[in-house]
């Protein structure tokens, strides 16, 4: 096929390798920013000038922080790769349009012309040699054979 169907779309490549190489980038920054977040509360987790139920809270809040923004890093590192592959299909679904319609602008329809052009040259051809019957229905009953079928 022609070089010019494969190097289209560029931009859409483009963004779908920056997806792909910033996932990890943000999983990452997800997962330590969740971490600096809890050792910034682990501090009054260990205070003595908290009571109990204070320092509970904290602690809830510190396993949040822990817990749940790597948990959001891995989500989203998921989301991307799934968003760069779906590019990459969008992509692919446009390429393979784009070489079945050129297909069939270059190789069906000119087939389908010269066929076309053939059976009317033999068409012709038969049509002078022999009259034509005046109705279809003649010709079927004349085309039938009148005893039983023979197999």
């Amino acid at each position: 096929m022609s070089l010019e169907l494969t190097a289209s779309y560029p931009t859409l490549r483009r963004t779908r390798a920056v997806l792909r190489m910033t996932a990890p980038l943000i999983s990452g920054v997800l997962s330590l920013v969740g971490l600096s977040l809890f050792v910034g509360l682990s501090s009054k987790l260990t205070n003595p000038g908290f009571a109990l139920s204070e320092r509970m809270i904290f602690g809830v809040i510190g396993l949040g922080y822990l817990l749940g923004l790597p948990l959001a890093g891995f989500v989203m590192l998921y989301v991307l790769r799934a968003g760069a592959d779906l590019i990459d299909v969008w992509i692919d679904t446009a390429v393979s349009a784009e070489k079945t319609a050129n297909l069939i602008e270059r190789q069906l329809v000119p087939g389908i012309q010269r066929l076309c052009q053939i059976l009317e040259k033999s068409h012709d051809s038969a049509g002078s040699a022999s009259p034509r019957p005046a109705s279809g229905v003649a010709a079927e009953t004349r085309a039938r054979p009148s005893g039983p079928a023979q197999r």
